[in-house]
């Protein structure tokens, strides 16, 4: 991924990947709130992050974006999408 270049006010979206676990362990706390003792958040940045971004889940695949501001490479954001449920 490149780095934008000065002036260029795009910000980007991909895939999460090797590497982000850190920042998305910190960012998971506030994305997907829970009170829930089961769930942690390294462990699901942990597993995201090697599988690109996919997990299984009982109804399909889970994937998980990371977001980043214009001029930077670190993820400042994510976007987690779950799959439709029909109860």
């Amino acid at each position: 991924m490149r780095v934008p270049a000065h002036g260029d006010e795009m910000s980007w979206v991909r895939k999460a990947g090797p590497g982000d676990e850190a920042v998305i362990a910190r960012l998971v706390p506030a994305a997907l709130a829970t009170s829930d003792p089961r769930h942690d958040a390294r462990e699901f940045a942990d597993a995201m992050c090697p599988a690109h971004g996919e997990a299984p889940v009982p109804h399909g695949t889970s994937r998980l974006l990371v977001a980043g501001q214009p001029g930077t490479l670190a993820p400042a954001g994510l976007i987690y999408f779950l799959p439709p449920y029909a109860w």
